[in-house]
């Protein structure tokens, strides 16, 4: 499944919509598109939400966050937010990494639902959570920063693009090392 800003939920046709700066996304109605309710994400209220993801194996939202740090280097503390689907509740968060802006939105779930991946731009790494225990299983190093990601049908391949440079890195999404 490629990064999404925003997330469809086919068991309750519902839109899950990132509300930047107030901490929230919108559950909206997919026939009439009225806002259903809205979900606290982040861990304090001018949070930026990023991107958000739906896992239907394990009936979870997951949205990106980040934390501002120093304004001077302008650089943000990422972290996901794990919310139960079913009713809206936060199950807790996790920490992946520094991004430099609150653009950085990468993150990527593995087809068959057991993984999820971020991208972390300044910090050189992609982590990999387990969706399942909703845990870091691992972290990737890098040697640029990634920025984009997307991953094939068959879970084989996860592609990683890099900033400003033309590269493109290629992850065994089995055994997760870059080529």
């Amino acid at each position: 499944m490629p990064q999404a800003l925003l997330a469809y939920n086919p068991v309750k046709n519902c839109v899950y919509a990132p509300i930047n700066l107030r901490n929230r996304l919108a559950v909206i109605d997919g026939d009439n598109l009225q806002i259903l309710n809205t979900i606290i994400t982040g861990l304090y209220c001018n949070c930026d939400v990023g991107g958000v993801i739906f896992n239907p194996r394990v009936n979870k939202i997951y949205a990106r966050n980040f934390l501002a740090g120093d304004t001077a280097c302008f650089s943000c503390l990422s972290l996901v937010s794990v919310i139960d689907a079913s009713t809206g509740k936060k199950i807790k968060h996790i920490l992946t990494g520094v991004s430099p802006t609150y653009g950085d939105r990468a993150m990527c779930l593995h087809p068959s639902g057991d993984k999820l991946y971020i991208a972390n731009n300044e910090s050189n790494t992609i982590t990999v959570i387990d969706c399942h225990l909703d845990t870091v299983i691992k972290t990737l190093y890098l040697p640029e920063s990634p920025e984009y990601l997307t991953i094939n049908t068959t879970g084989h391949k996860l592609y990683c693009t890099h900033g400003w440079n033309p590269i493109l890195t290629i992850i065994d999404a089995k055994g997760e090392w870059a080529n």
